[in-house]
């Protein structure tokens, strides 16, 4: 239950970014992790004043810290290290979520700001990994014409293996 109002919030989160059609992690598992918490994994202790900066930065008092940068470090005590896909900031909980799964696809729509995204879907999609996909590899990037009116489709596909993207 958690895990799909985590889900839900971010999701609605990116879908700010207007373009985003779909994210969907396959085998996801999430973390949470306090703000103090996040800093004290930076080797920063007894931080007083800690707030959000962006959806994907933490401010440990002046100090900005990367959410991915979290979780790498969270993920390094884990029993079975997990791969991770994403990692972002919720203001309103205070804490880091981190992402892990075996794979993501993410599809976009290529019109305004990320029209220039579907010309080369592949760079693209390796960009766009950074943010939405970051230890699991890109397996295929393709554009999907649209056959009625609208914009064409960019599709991600992030996978540690092939049958989980077919």
């Amino acid at each position: 239950m958690i895990f799909f109002f985590a889900l839900l919030s971010f999701v609605n989160t990116i879908s700010a970014e207007d373009g985003l059609v779909q994210y969907q992690a396959m085998k996801p598992r999430q973390f949470f992790y306090s703000f103090q918490e996040s800093c004290k994994s930076q080797r920063l202790k007894d931080v007083i004043l800690i707030e959000a900066h962006s959806l994907l930065q933490l401010d440990c008092m002046g100090k900005l810290i990367e959410a991915q940068a979290v979780c790498l470090k969270k993920s390094e005590e884990m029993e079975e290290r997990p791969k991770l896909l994403r990692a972002f900031v919720r203001a309103e909980k205070k804490d880091v979520v981190c992402e892990f799964g075996e794979g993501a696809v993410l599809n976009l729509l290529c019109k305004d700001g990320y029209k220039e995204l579907c010309k080369d879907p592949k760079k693209s999609c390796l960009e766009l990994k950074t943010k939405y996909s970051v230890e699991v590899p890109l397996w295929k990037s393709t554009v999907n014409e649209k056959a009625f009116p609208g914009p064409s489709e960019l599709n991600c596909y992030f996978s540690l293996s092939e049958e989980l993207v077919k």
